[in-house]
């Protein structure tokens, strides 16, 4: 399980900085600014993550204003087939994989 989070986790993380990316830029936020304000993005979050005694869901919950535009992106991350579920099914399957690994040797 350890594998599956820590040791494949920097791959999860910066899979979604390069689809954030890439999303700015489709809406269209010319590329060396869309890169810039998603790492400045990840770097703040991960800073207040560390420094922060509150959880990650509380967090989420005191950056989203009731109506507001965190609000209404999670919405669609958090939708059924969503992020949560998507996280869910990659994490098992590192899992898995690292057990068929561990067999291996």
């Amino acid at each position: 399980m350890v594998t599956a989070v820590a040791g494949s986790g920097p791959g999860y993380i910066f899979a979604f900085a390069h689809y954030m990316t890439e999303a700015a830029k489709a809406e269209g936020l010319p590329g060396d600014l869309a890169d810039t304000l998603v790492r400045q993005t990840l770097l703040g979050a991960a800073e207040l993550l560390r420094a922060d005694a509150r959880s990650a869901l509380d967090l989420k919950q005191a950056v989203t204003s009731k109506g507001g535009t965190t609000e209404a992106g999670l919405a669609v991350f958090e939708a059924d087939a969503g992020l949560s579920s998507l996280c869910l099914r990659g994490v098992a399957a590192a899992r898995a994989r690292s057990e068929e690994l561990a067999m291996e040797d």
